[in-house]
C-alpha cells in the first residue's frame, strides 16, 4: 500500500510508476533482485475534501455539515460511512439488507417520517438521518415502522469515546 499526497506527484510519478511494476517493464527499485516479472494490480483511490467541519471552543467540539455541502454529498458520505450501498432513488441514499437510509439534510419531523416510511416496500425498515429532528419524530418513526431508526448528525455518527484505562 502506498500513499501520496499530491495528485500531482500521484499521476506524474507514482501510478506510471505501479503500471510498469505491474506489467514487469520496471527495472529499478527492488524488481530485479527479488525476480519480479509483473502481475497483480493496484486500485487509485481519491479522497474527497470532508462533509463535516470540527469546531472546538471553551464549550467542547462538534462537527457541524460544511458550508456548500449538497444534500447529494451528505447522502454519498453518510451512506459511506454507515456501511450501506449507495442506491439511485428518490428518496432513500442506500440499502443494506432489507434496510433503506434517507439521509435529510434538514429536520425530521413527523411528516418527513411518515412520507419516508410510505416509500418503504414490504418487510422494509429504515435508518434515517437526519441533521436535526423534532421531538415526536423518533416515537413517529417507531409507530410507523418497527425496528427503523433515527439517527442525529453527525453526533450519532461520531459519538464521544471514553478514555481507555490500562
Amino acid at each position: 500500500m502506498t500513499a501520496e499526497l499530491s495528485e500531482n506527484t500521484a499521476d506524474t510519478f507514482t501510478k506510471p510508476r505501479l503500471e510498469k511494476v505491474v506489467k514487469g517493464e520496471d527495472p529499478g527499485g527492488i524488481t530485479e533482485s527479488v525476480g519480479w516479472t509483473g502481475g497483480g494490480g493496484f486500485r487509485d483511490l481519491r479522497v474527497a475534501a470532508s462533509v463535516w467541519d470540527v469546531i472546538s471552543d471553551q464549550y467542547g467540539t462538534v462537527a457541524l455539515a460544511a458550508e456548500g455541502v449538497s444534500p447529494e454529498q451528505l447522502g454519498r458520505a453518510v451512506t459511506a460511512q454507515l456501511g450501506f450501498l449507495p442506491i439511485e432513488h428518490d428518496v432513500f441514499a442506500g440499502s443494506k439488507g432489507r434496510a433503506r437510509l434517507a439521509v435529510l439534510e434538514g429536520v425530521a419531523d413527523a411528516v418527513a417520517v411518515h412520507d419516508i416510511v410510505s416509500a418503504l416496500g414490504e418487510g422494509e425498515t429504515t435508518v434515517i438521518a437526519a441533521l436535526a429532528a423534532t421531538d415526536g419524530a423518533e416515537t413517529t418513526l417507531r409507530d410507523l415502522s418497527r425496528g427503523s431508526r433515527l439517527l442525529k448528525l453527525p453526533i450519532d455518527l461520531f459519538p464521544p469515546t471514553s478514555a481507555v484505562t490500562r
